[in-house]
């Protein structure tokens, strides 16, 4: 007679929703860090300003 284990041993298991969650909190930790550090690094610049002229409206091309 075979006699059976009253106990089996259980297979541990990875949450893989747990971790998910952790994820996407760190993720938008550092989304918003990262923005509120843009705005305390910027320095004002002056770029130029090009100037042109209108465009002519030219007249249509027919190709046979």
């Amino acid at each position: 007679m075979k006699l059976r284990r009253s106990r089996q041993p259980k297979r541990g298991r990875i949450e893989i929703i747990a971790m998910i969650d952790v994820m996407f909190f760190l993720l938008a930790t550092f989304m918003l860090a990262s923005l509120t550090m843009q705005h305390l690094n910027a320095v004002q610049v002056n770029l130029p300003r090009g100037a042109t002229s209108p465009m002519e409206k030219k007249g249509s091309v027919r190709v046979k």
